[in-house]
Formats: structure tokens, sequence, C-alpha cells
């Protein structure tokens, strides 16, 4: 099953195109559209978008994987897996589930679970 995580890039870099090559800055932070509010990834692998402002649990740093693949590493040294139907920052590394295409859909970029 694919997923599709509903979020957005919160303009913290600058972003030339929606291809991981082109992003100037591999800091970032994420916000969920419906809420406005930042995606955190906590300490004990929780994931979360309750956050009103950027900050630390906000960090997210995107690792390039090739082409227009990523995975996301949280500021507690984590990645984010996407796990059937739920998505966790507690992976130490990249295999297939923490993995994910980045697609343009218009000025927005989407992350696509890479595992299947």
């Amino acid at each position: 099953m694919t997923m599709i995580l509903p979020v957005l890039v919160a303009v913290l870099a600058t972003l030339v195109a929606a291809t991981p090559h082109h992003i100037k800055c591999h800091v970032v932070g994420l916000t969920v559209r419906a809420q406005c509010r930042f995606v955190s990834g906590h300490s004990n692998g929780k994931m979360d978008a309750k956050a009103g402002g950027f900050g630390a649990n906000e960090q997210i740093r995107i690792v390039p994987q090739g082409g227009n693949v990523i995975a996301l590493r949280s500021s507690h040294g984590k990645h984010l897996a996407a796990a059937g139907d739920k998505a966790e920052w507690n992976r130490p590394h990249v295999a297939a589930w923490e993995k994910f295409r980045v697609e343009k859909h218009g000025n927005k970029l989407a992350f696509k679970s890479h595992r299947n």
C-alpha cells in the first residue's frame, strides 16, 4: 500500500525545483496543509503536527537517495518510516520503508512512500 504524507514544504530553504538535487539547503520544516502546524519528530519516535513554530523537533534533514528519492531524518538522528498506515521517526538506517519519492503538485511538494 502506498501512502502519501499530507505535508508541504515550509519554505525554510530555497527550493528551485521538485527534486532533491536542486534543494539549496537540506534542513526544512514540514507543515500539515489543513492545520497550518509544523510536523515534529520526537525523541521517542512519535510524529505529530501540533507545533505552532519551528523549533529543534521541527528541523528535518533531507537525505538524497538518488534521482527524485529522499529520506527524511529528524533532529534526533532517526529516519521517517512509512510502516503500514502510520509514519514514525524511529529508524536508524535507510531501507525501502524510509525512502520517499518527491512529487510536485503545482507549487507544492508531496513525499510518496517508496517502499512499494
